[in-house]
This record gives structure tokens, C-alpha cells and sequence, in this order.
């Protein structure tokens, strides 16, 4: 498949879902604009990690895993053991997989060399999604057998009624920072008043439009816009079992009901990949969607080409939240309370919101550029919503009021 011999753009074209890893890893200055065009037919994969000082052998890992992706396919040689012992786990999104693993490995080498302390933590991609977490913990009373800090997204297992009666109401994770906000996220209310879910970056769910598709249809301006009837089977979205469609289903709900959920059903042509909707969109395939709902990062793949642009809904584009759970008392710690200590700063700190910002997932940590447009309206469904309601048990029946709909109208 993909090997270092290859040239930057034979890769790209080949498999266009790469271009936001080569982002993530900063060579947006060769995979985009001029550079593209002059160089990257001549510039091997390994010629250019080589002088960059990554590890080819990561990032050739991370290429072949989201071609992996773009057909749902799972890597087997990612799922590491059946333990239960980490220290630390996370769900990372493909796009920077590589480089939180990257950098948690040079976390972990400098705690041990410095303080002769050791910090096990699997950084899983997001490709397997969250069941394993929910397998090897579900059952779990004991808090002491609970990971120190748990990396989440988006409204998952860790939202459940069953996990926050056992551990976030009895405050085993809590973790109040005292960092600055990010200026553009500022306001938006995105941290715990509680302290117990540690929000530090968010996903976006844009808008992708295809102006060769829109068939006298206008751009909509706002989520009520794009749920009205006009647009039916004008939209294309990732599958409802994925993390951001989840939230895109509850956010909807918080403010238009089971009514906006059907809505939205009714107005779907095509569930897709993330990748898949970005290669039809970059392909001449007669059933290219007008609309596209997807994670801001696979926007930008598509951003550039002639008649695509990304909207951002003036009633604000739906945010995902990354997260994490720490526990709050050293004598429920698997490691050293010093370990966890430093591991928490890492998670928070300046080095992963870099990761994260650069490809396109926004931190909340003061003074990064998260590079979004100015003045963007954000939309997140609310600490007070997620208080009342059990969020996994009410996505579960979101989801089944979507396919009922989605069946009905005989949409793919």
C-alpha cells in the first residue's frame, strides 16, 4: 500500500483522506498551494520525514491506518492487550493519533528519566471507537481498579447513568483547572461547574458545500434553515453509531425535540465515513451531496477545491467535547500521586493543545491559535442539559428515532 519510496503527492492523490495527517504533522507547506504543485511530485515520504525528524516508521503506521479508516476497518495490531491496569487511557482521533502517541511516549521517557517514575497509558485511535473502555470497565465497582485519568470524547461511556453513580456523583474524578480559556472558546461555557469532566478541545460539526450539487437549493443560514423541507435528501453525515453524530443528534434535540431529530432524518441521503464523504465530494460522482455534515478537520481537505466551502451556521456549529476524568484522591491512584500529577499537566498542557489546534480540533488553552475563522458561532449543548438527562441512554433512543425516520423515507 503506502511505503517511504512514494512521493508526497502520489500519496495524496491516491488516497486524499492522508492530507490532514501530513497537516497535523506540520507539512502543510508542502502538501498545500504552491509547493504542492513544484515539489510534491518529487519528494519521497521518506526524503521528507527523514529531515524532519519524525519517526517514519510511526507515520507510515498512521497513513495506513486512515486508508484503514476510510473503510471502517479495524486494526487489529492497535488493540494491545485485554489489561485493565493502565494508568492512563484515551480515545485520540485519527487525524493526530500519531503525534499524541509521539508525544506521550517522550512524556513518559522524561518522567522516567528525571524522576524515576513510570506511567503506562494507552493512547487508542478513535478508528475503534469506545466499546473496549466500556468491555474492560463496565462491571468495575472499585475505584482503585479505574485507570488515574481516563482521555474521553464526545458522549460516551463515560456519560453513562451506571459510570456516574459509581464515580462522578461520589466524586472519585475531579480535576478543577485553574489555566486560562482560550480567547475564542471563552464564554461559551464548555468547563464543568462541577470540575468532574475536563473539557480541553472540541469538535466541529461544519457544513461542507457543494455548490455542483446544490440545484437551486440556497445555502442555508442557520440549523432551522437545514432541518426545513426544502433539503431533503440534500444532506450527507457520518453514521449515528460515530461520536459526532451522536452529538449533532442531542444538540438538535436540546432545542427543536424529537420533531428536529426527525427533521434531520428526513433530509439525509447518504450515511458515510468522514474519508468516504471527502472522496466523493473530491470525485465526479453524479450523487455528491450538496451538504455535508463533518468533523472541521476533514473540511479542510476539501475546502480549497473550486465551488467547495465550509459553512459555519449562525446559530452555531454543534461542538463535540474531548475531555478528561482525573481522580481526585491519591488513595484511589493506581501510580505514583507525583506520576499522576505531571501526566495531568501533559493532558493540559501547551504541548497536546498544540496537537490538537493544528489538526483542527480547538483547545481550550490560552494563547493557541486554533486557526478558525473570525468570530465563529459555537454551539454547546449545555452542563445544565447533561445534568438532567442520561446522555448515553438518550442518544440510544435518539438513534433509533433517526433510523425509524431515516427508514421511512427511504434514504440510504
Amino acid at each position: 500500500m503506502i511505503n517511504g519510496t512514494m512521493t508526497i503527492r502520489s500519496v495524496i492523490e491516491k488516497y486524499p483522506e492522508t492530507k490532514g495527517l501530513f497537516i497535523a504533522a506540520g507539512f502543510n507547506d508542502i502538501v498545500e498551494g504552491v509547493k504542492f504543485e513544484k515539489i510534491a511530485s518529487f519528494l519521497t515520504l521518506e526524503s521528507v520525514l527523514k529531515n524532519s525528524g519524525k519517526d517514519p516508521n510511526l507515520f507510515l503506521k498512521a497513513l495506513k491506518e486512515q486508508v484503514r479508516a476510510s473503510y471502517n476497518a479495524i486494526d487489529i495490531t492497535l488493540i494491545q492487550t485485554n489489561r485493565t491496569d493502565w494508568d492512563a487511557i484515551g480515545v485520540i482521533p485519527m487525524a493526530i493519533h500519531i503525534q499524541m502517541l509521539e508525544a506521550f511516549e517522550e512524556f513518559k521517557t522524561k518522567l522516567q528519566n528525571k524522576k524515576n517514575l513510570k506511567f503506562e497509558g494507552r493512547m487508542a485511535s478513535a478508528q475503534e471507537g469506545s466499546d473496549w473502555i466500556k468491555d474492560a470497565y463496565g462491571k468495575v465497582d472499585d475505584p482503585c481498579l479505574l485507570p488515574d485519568i481516563f482521555q474521553g470524547r464526545g458522549f460516551d461511556f463515560f456519560f453513562s447513568k451506571t459510570f456516574q453513580e459509581r464515580f462522578i456523583e461520589t466524586d472519585i474524578f475531579q480535576y478543577l483547572s485553574t489555566a486560562k480559556e482560550n480567547t475564542v472558546l471563552k464564554g461559551l461555557g464548555l468547563q464543568d461547574p462541577k470540575g468532574h469532566y475536563n473539557v480541553f478541545s472540541i469538535i466541529p460539526a461544519v457544513i461542507v458545500v457543494n455548490k455542483h450539487a446544490l440545484n437551486g437549493l440556497a445555502i442555508p443560514k442557520t440549523w432551522e434553515d437545514l432541518l426545513s423541507d426544502q433539503y431533503k435528501d440534500a444532506i450527507a453525515m457520518p453514521d449515528c453509531n460515530a461520536d459526532l453524530p451522536r452529538a449533532v443528534l442531542l444538540t438538535l434535540y436540546s432545542r427543536f425535540g424529537e420533531k428536529g431529530v426527525r427533521k434531520l432524518a428526513k433530509n439525509i441521503s447518504q450515511l458515510l465515513h468522514p474519508s468516504q464523504l471527502v472522496k466523493k465530494i473530491r470525485s465526479s460522482a453524479k450523487d455528491v451531496p450538496a451538504f455535508s455534515i463533518m468533523p472541521y478537520f476533514f473540511s479542510q481537505i476539501v475546502e480549497s477545491m473550486p465551488g467547495v466551502s465550509v459553512i459555519w451556521l449562525e446559530d452555531g456549529t454543534i461542538v463535540e467535547p474531548l475531555y478528561t476524568l482525573v481522580k481526585a484522591n491519591s488513595r484511589h491512584f493506581k501510580s505514583d500521586p507525583e506520576a499522576v500529577k505531571a501526566a495531568t499537566e501533559f493532558f493540559h498542557g501547551q504541548k497536546v493543545a498544540s496537537i490538537f489546534s493544528r489538526g483542527h480540533f480547538p483547545a481550550l488553552y490560552h494563547g493557541i491559535d486554533n486557526m478558525l475563522p473570525p468570530n465563529v458561532p459555537l454551539w454547546w449543548i449545555g452542563w445544565d442539559f447533561i445534568a438532567k438527562h442520561d446522555m448515553v441512554a438518550l442518544a440510544e433512543k435518539l438513534h433509533a428515532v433517526f433510523d425509524e425516520e431515516l427508514a421511512d423515507s427511504g434514504s440510504n
